[in-house]
């Protein structure tokens, strides 16, 4: 009778859940998640490379600040960069805009400066693919609750990364509209993976892929836990970009994780 219900306990603890559940309890990790997020800051080290016709390299490093707000208690955090230096050489226009951005007015006013702000950043890109997809959050979207009937999942496939037993859950988005458009609005579907936690439901990595105009996309972010800090956070990115003659090639990583506060004399502390 031990025998039998050692067994019987045993295989109940191997039972292998469905995607659903395996999404429902990362979504609800990333709802959890996102509440954290506010004030959160870091520097961000982006080196992109771009392999051209007969072999010809292109290199460029980006320092910047890396943010994420959102203007009201119903809006999504949205993620930006703010670029302080190109190859080392200051942003000379850049002084004050986050005073601006933070401190500004109303809401509107905000929202049209971060897309202002989104845009000048994008220029800094090596490489004929203009792109705002490349941040290291854009897979969470992908999690949040009102988004995760967007996604056909597969089965989950139980994996170790670092050490840490995770579920592996393969996805593709099947709605339309699609989260990610082209330059023209043309809808991008995106696919790619999440790795799960099983203890939790944390997210340790992602990767998006998606295509449009034959230019291939591919965005694996890597999650970590810096010491001092109570949160996992995006530890680096590493993205390939293929464009027929061109290769893009990029890591960013993130360093310096702090948050600031908007006080009450109208000065940001970091």
């Amino acid at each position: 009778m031990v025998g039998l219900l050692w067994l019987a306990w045993t295989l109940g603890a191997q039972a292998k859940p469905g995607a659903e559940d395996v999404v429902a309890k990362a979504s609800a990790y990333v709802q959890r998640y996102e509440t954290q997020l506010g004030g959160v800051v870091a520097e961000e080290d982006y080196v992109q490379e771009v392999a051209g016709i007969r072999g010809q390299m292109q290199k460029r490093r980006l320092t910047s600040d890396f943010l994420l707000v959102r203007f009201s208690e119903n809006d999504p955090w949205t993620p930006f960069r703010d670029v302080i230096a190109v190859d080392g050489k200051p942003v000379q226009d850049r002084q004050d805009r986050l005073e601006r951005l933070f401190l500004a007015r109303d809401a509107a006013t905000a929202r049209s400066d971060l897309r202002r702000i989104a845009d000048e950043s994008a220029r800094y890109n090596l490489g004929p693919v203009y792109r705002t997809i490349n941040v290291p959050f854009l897979a969470l979207t992908f999690l949040r609750p009102e988004n995760i009937s967007r996604l056909h999942a597969r089965a989950p496939r139980s994996q170790t990364l670092d050490g840490v037993a995770v579920w592996r859950i393969d996805y593709s988005e099947r709605a339309r509209p699609t989260l990610i458009r082209g330059r023209e609005g043309e809808y991008v579907p995106a696919r790619g993976a999440f790795w799960i936690r099983q203890e939790d439901g944390a997210v340790l990595q992602t990767r998006v892929r998606a295509e449009v105009d034959r230019v291939g996309a591919d965005i694996l972010v890597e999650y970590c836990q810096p010491a001092g800090l109570s949160m996992l956070v995006p530890c680096t990115m590493r993205e390939k970009y293929d464009a027929g003659a061109q290769q893009i090639n990029a890591t960013a990583t993130y360093s310096n994780i702090r948050q600031f506060t908007v006080s009450t004399n109208e000065t940001i502390k970091r």
